[in-house]
């Protein structure tokens, strides 16, 4: 809810400035995913962004917890296209895009001006103000509580309290809390724990497949018909940007190409981001039908979902094996011999399929390690359950 009510913030007055919006809904949803201080979301600089498989990546730099940064590690930030409200990919793109600000020269900051944890303060009470009463209860009541640390509070609070979510050990070490002598001796940041912990904080459903969402992305027709020229067209000062952060615009520009109907009818008349150059090139159209998107694994990228936990790979594939028998009752009529055969012969396949798929090509980190024999044990078990109701299914015996 409240990053709904940052995302429809407008200027003060009728001369009023669209900065407080363009700071406020990514700066919250920063600290939300990254579970860090606010004073720390105000410090990112664009060298401290990059991009890695299906996540943004960022670089926390040393902070109140480790001063020194020797425990500095960058964090997974994903997208989250199932609800481009709480999606920070999609925020930081409207930020990046409308920002005027961002074409100087040498751009350093993500998050323009000084002491922007006080301006993220003030935004925050201000906005709260407007609260309804039945907003204020879907907050838990007293909005006077909430403050630029709430944040950092309530996604690890969230992300704890999920069935099969990460531990706490990983949101510890996400969040750069300290875990005593223990983490200094024993304890490392790895990249599975973290994958987890970014996509649990992201907002996306653990509870099925689709927790597995890749991030909307360019194909590589698109990627090749903007030249190097062309970058600097769709967004200003772009040759100015890091090395590293530019790897991250194509990702930005797939997030708004993907979601662009939904912020024509989300943000309000007049947001500076239609009136960007990009929005106004003529381009919109021909390249949103290059944006992919998908769940699990993209067959035309290869792009893996990183930070899955087993069982959700598993549900996924069943879903599908699900949708093959489907498609056979309205197929073509078999006989009953035949389809018993087909389907027999499906499930024999499948265990090895899937042992193989998930230990060789599928990135799975975060969670607790399941091995070819559970997998294959299960698909047998659910081949001998599926063939029984088969069966004894009218619609089979009578065919």
């Amino acid at each position: 809810m409240l990053a709904s009510k940052l995302l429809r913030l407008g200027p003060i007055g009728q001369m009023g400035s669209w900065a407080r919006q363009l700071f406020a809904w990514p700066y919250f949803l920063f600290a939300w995913n990254l579970m860090a201080r606010s004073s720390m979301v105000g410090s990112i600089m664009f060298e401290h962004l990059g991009w890695k498989g299906d996540a943004l990546m960022v670089h926390v730099p040393a902070h109140k917890g480790d001063q020194t940064g020797e425990r500095a590690f960058s964090r997974h930030v994903y997208a989250n296209p199932l609800n481009p409200e709480i999606c920070p990919i999609l925020a930081l793109a409207v930020l990046i895009f409308s920002s005027s600000a961002h074409t100087t020269n040498s751009p350093r900051q993500v998050f323009i001006g000084e002491h922007s944890e006080s301006r993220f303060s003030e935004v925050l009470r201000s906005t709260l103000a407007t609260a309804s009463e039945s907003e204020k209860m879907t907050l838990g009541g007293n909005v006077n509580e909430f403050g630029t640390h709430s944040a950092r509070k309530g996604s690890p609070t969230c992300v704890l309290g999920m069935v099969e979510g990460p531990n706490p050990v990983q949101v510890f070490l996400r969040a750069g809390w300290t875990l005593g002598n223990v983490q200094d001796r024993y304890l490392f940041s790895g990249e599975g724990g973290d994958q987890l912990c970014g996509r649990a904080a992201s907002g996306l459903p653990i509870t099925d497949e689709t927790f597995a969402t890749l991030p909307p992305r360019l194909t590589s027709e698109a990627i090749l018909s903007i030249q190097d020229d062309d970058w600097g067209a769709i967004l200003p000062g772009y040759a100015a940007y890091p090395l590293r952060f530019r790897a991250v615009v194509a990702y930005l520009l797939a997030s708004l190409l993907h979601h662009f109907e939904w912020l024509n009818n989300k943000l309000l008349p007049g947001h500076p981001l239609f009136s960007s150059r990009f929005f106004t090139s003529g381009r919109v159209g021909t390249l949103r039908s290059l944006v992919l998107v998908g769940h699990v694994k993209c067959d035309i990228t290869g792009l893996q979902a990183s930070g899955v936990p087993n069982h959700l790979v598993t549900a996924a594939r069943v879903k599908e094996l699900a949708e093959e028998i489907e498609a056979l009752k309205v197929g073509p009529k078999r006989n009953h011999e035949e389809m018993m055969s087909f389907i027999s012969a499906q499930f024999n396949s499948n265990p090895k399929k899937v042992g193989d798929w998930l230990l060789q090509t599928l990135e799975i980190n975060g969670a607790v390690a399941v091995t070819r024999a559970d997998l294959e044990a299960m698909f047998v078990s659910f081949r001998q359950d599926l063939l029984l109701r088969l069966n004894t299914h009218p619609t089979i015996t009578q065919a």
